[in-house]
C-alpha cells in the first residue's frame, strides 16, 4: 500500500459490475479534478465474471483487488532513528543517546538483519545495579570494541581482534614486588584472560608481557613520559605472526619501547589518551550492544503486521518502549514508537456503491484509515459513529448514474471508454432499464451515454447478459459473487443474485450443486436462513433458491418452481433490493 497523499476509491465487499465501473470512473474524475493528488480504483474482492466481460468490452484495465485496507507496520512513515551494529560498544550506544536522545536502537548485523532491540533503561540498570562484584571486575568484549570505547591505538594485536572474550579487569597500583605477590597464585588462564590497564609502570608492564597475559592498555601518563623522552617517529611493518600498528617513537631507548615494537610479545598492547580512572570506568562499556538487546519476538514485528496488532502489543507489553520492523527476511526497515501509532492518517478512501458498515472493504474503521467520501444509490445505513467527510446518496437506480452526474456537475468532458463503461454498469444494474429501481434519471442518462458510447443500451445489453455463464465454475464463488447479508427478526440471513442466459441451464445436477452450496454458506456464514435469487433478463423473470426455517413454505407467497419444496418461481422478479428483500421481510416478520 503506497504511503503519502493517496485515496483509494473502493466499492463493496463481492463487487458487482456497479461497484467496480463506479469506483473507476469517479477516481478518473477526480484526477481530472484535482491533478497534484493521486486516486486509485481498487476492488474489495474478486471480479465476477460479468464485470469482467464489461472491463474487456471496454478495454479497461481491472482494478487491484484488496481485500483489506488495514493499515500495516510497513505504511508507517520512516521514523530516520539510528541504528547500531551488533559489534558496536555499548559506548556508541551511549554517546548516541547523548547526542540524538534515542532511548531504544534497533542492532543489525552486517547484511541488516535484525537481531533486536537494544533499551538503554535497560543498559544503565545494569551499571547503576550491579548484582555483585563480578559484574564490576569482569567485561565482556573484542580487541577492536575496547579499541573504539577508550579511543585507543593498538599498537600490537597477537590475537584474533573480532573475537568476542571475557576479560578480567585489573588496575596495577603497586610497584613490581607487590604485584608479584598479588599475582603469584594466578593460572596461566588468568593470565590470559586478563585485561590490565596501567599508566607508566615499566617494571610492572614488563612482567606482564613476560607472562603472556591478554591486555595491556596503556593510559594518559605513557604517553606523557614517553613523549618527553622521545622524539622521531619510524614506521614499522606487520611481521608474518604479529601485526605492529601505528607510527612508533624509537630514537630514545626506552623500558617500553621493546614492549610497543616487540615481535615476539604475545600480549595485545594498546594506548588510550585517557587517564587510568577514565579507562577503567570505560572498559565496561566495551561490551558488544548485542549482549545486551531484546531478542524476544515481542519486540520486532513483520512489515506486514496490522497498526491495530502494533498498538495492541504496546498496550499490553508495557515494557516494550520500541519495535523493530522488519521484512519476510528479518532485514530492518523501520524502528517504531509508541507515540509513532497515535493521530495517522495513513489511508483515505472513498467508498462507491454501498454505505452500510457490513459491505464496506475490511479494514475501513482501522486505525489510520480516513473514510472521506461515500457516493451511493442505497438506502442510508451508515453507522453513526463513523465520521464522513462527504456523503451523495441518490434513489436512482445505479451509483454509475451519480457518477455522470458528477461529470456534468464538474465540467469534465467524458471519453468514449468511460462513457461505456457508465453505461454497462448502468444495463446490469437495472437490468437493461426493466428493473422497478430504474427512475427517469436513469433513462436520461442512458440517452445521453449512448451518444458518447456509440452504441445502444439494447445492444450491449444484450452482450453484457448473453456473457452470462451462470452457475459455470465453481458454485461457491458464483453463489458469492453477488452476495449481501440482511437483517431480521430471527437473525442474519444472506441473499445472492445469479444471473443466466435462461432457465434451461438449471439441470438437476446443477440444482442439486446450488442446493448443498447453499447449506454450507449458512453454516459457514452462521445464518439461519440463505438465498439466491436466479435472474434470467431475457424472460424478466426468477426463480428463487432458499434453504431456511421450517414454516417458511407457508407464508412464501410465490408458487413452488417445478415442485422442488425450496424453489419458487418469481416472475417479474428482477432487484433483489426493491423486490425480493422487501417481500421476503415481509414473509420473515409473518413467520411464528
Amino acid at each position: 500500500m503506497p504511503k503519502g497523499s493517496i485515496t483509494y476509491v473502493c466499492g463493496h465487499k463481492n463487487p458487482d459490475t456497479d461497484s467496480v465501473c463506479s469506483a473507476i470512473c469517479y477516481a478518473r474524475l477526480l484526477t481530472k479534478v484535482h491533478q497534484n493528488k493521486t486516486y486509485i480504483p481498487i476492488a474489495a474482492g474478486p471480479l465476477s465474471d460479468q464485470t469482467k466481460f464489461v472491463l474487456q468490452e471496454c478495454q479497461q484495465e481491472q482494478p487491484q483487488v484488496i481485500t483489506d485496507i488495514s493499515p500495516q507496520a510497513k505504511d508507517l512513515p520512516d521514523s530516520g532513528r539510528v541504528t547500531l551494529h551488533k559489534d558496536d560498544p555499548l559506548s556508541t550506544a551511549l554517546l548516541l543517546h547523548n547526542k540524538e536522545q534515542q532511548m531504544d536502537y534497533a542492532v543489525l548485523d552486517d547484511d541488516n538483519t535484525c537481531m533486536g532491540v537494544l533499551q538503554i533503561n535497560d543498559l544503565i540498570s545494569s551499571f547503576m545495579r550491579p548484582n555483585d562484584e563480578s559484574d564490576l571486575t569482569f567485561t565482556w568484549c573484542t580487541i577492536q570494541s575496547l579499541k573504539k570505547t577508550l579511543g585507543a591505538y593498538i599498537w600490537l594485536c597477537p590475537r584474533d581482534d573480532k573475537k568476542l572474550e571475557n576479560f578480567k579487569i585489573v588496575v596495577p597500583t603497586m610497584d613490581l614486588d607487590g604485584f608479584k605477590i598479588v599475582s603469584k597464585d594466578w593460572t596461566e588462564e588468568r593470565w590470559r584472560n586478563s585485561l590490565f590497564i596501567i599508566g607508566y609502570n615499566p617494571s610492572v608492564a614488563n612482567y606482564i608481557v613476560e607472562q603472556k597475559a591478554g591486555v595491556i592498555v596503556f593510559t594518559k601518563s605513557t604517553k606523557t613520559v614517553l613523549n618527553a623522552q622521545t622524539g622521531t617517529v619510524a614506521r614499522k611493518k606487520s611481521s608474518e605472526n604479529l601485526t605492529v600498528l601505528g607510527d612508533v617513537q624509537t630514537e630514545h631507548i626506552n623500558p617500553l619501547m621493546s614492549l610497543l615494537t616487540s615481535q615476539e610479545n604475545q600480549t595485545v598492547i594498546m594506548t588510550t589518551e585517557l587517564s587510568v580512572t577514565a579507562s577503567t570506568i570505560l572498559v565496561k562499556q566495551a561490551m558488544p550492544v548485542h549482549l545486551l538487546i531484546k531478542q524476544d519476538k515481542l519486540f520486532m514485528v513483520k512489515h506486514t503486521t496490522k497498526l491495530r496488532d502494533i498498538k495492541e502489543r504496546f498496550a499490553i507489553h508495557r515494557q516494550i518502549h520500541a519495535l523493530a520492523v522488519v521484512d519476510s527476511n528479518n532485514k530492518f526497515l523501520n524502528l517504531l514508537k509508541r507515540y509513532d501509532t497515535d493521530d495517522l492518517n495513513l489511508v483515505n478512501l472513498i467508498l462507491t456503491d454501498h454505505n452500510e458498515i457490513g459491505q464496506q472493504i475490511n479494514g475501513s474503521k482501522s486505525i489510520g484509515v480516513n473514510v472521506v467520501e461515500i457516493v451511493d444509490h442505497h438506502k442510508m445505513v451508515i453507522d453513526e459513529h463513523q465520521k464522513i467527510a462527504k456523503l451523495t446518496i441518490k434513489p436512482v437506480g445505479c451509483t454509475c448514474t451519480i457518477i455522470y452526474q458528477q461529470y456534468i456537475q464538474k465540467k469534465q468532458p467524458i471519453d468514449k471508454q468511460t462513457a461505456k463503461l457508465l453505461l454497462s454498469a448502468i444495463m446490469t444494474d437495472t437490468m437493461t432499464l426493466n428493473s422497478v429501481t430504474t427512475t427517469e434519471i436513469d433513462r436520461q442518462t442512458v440517452q445521453k451515454l449512448e451518444l458518447l458510447a456509440g452504441i445502444s443500451y439494447q445492444d450491449l445489453g444484450q452482450k453484457i447478459f448473453s456473457s452470462a455463464k451462470g452457475f459455470a465454475g465453481d458454485f461457491m464463488q458464483v453463489i458469492r459473487g453477488d452476495y449481501k447479508l440482511f437483517d431480521a427478526k430471527q437473525g442474519k440471513y444472506g441473499a445472492s443474485q445469479v444471473e443466466v442466459g435462461g432457465f434451461q441451464t438449471l439441470t438437476e445436477e446443477v440444482l442439486e450443486q446450488i442446493k448443498q452450496t447453499l447449506v454450507k454458506i449458512k453454516e459457514m456464514d452462521s445464518l439461519f436462513l440463505v438465498c439466491c435469487l436466479v435472474t434470467d433478463v431475457q424472460t424478466n423473470s426468477s426463480i428463487l433458491m432458499i434453504n431456511g426455517p421450517a414454516g417458511l413454505q407457508g407464508v412464501m407467497g410465490y408458487q413452488k418452481w417445478q415442485n422442488y419444496d425450496w424453489c419458487y418461481n418469481c416472475p417479474g422478479v428482477m432487484s433483489r433490493k426493491k423486490q425480493l428483500i422487501p417481500h421476503l421481510s415481509n414473509a420473515l416478520n409473518a413467520l411464528e
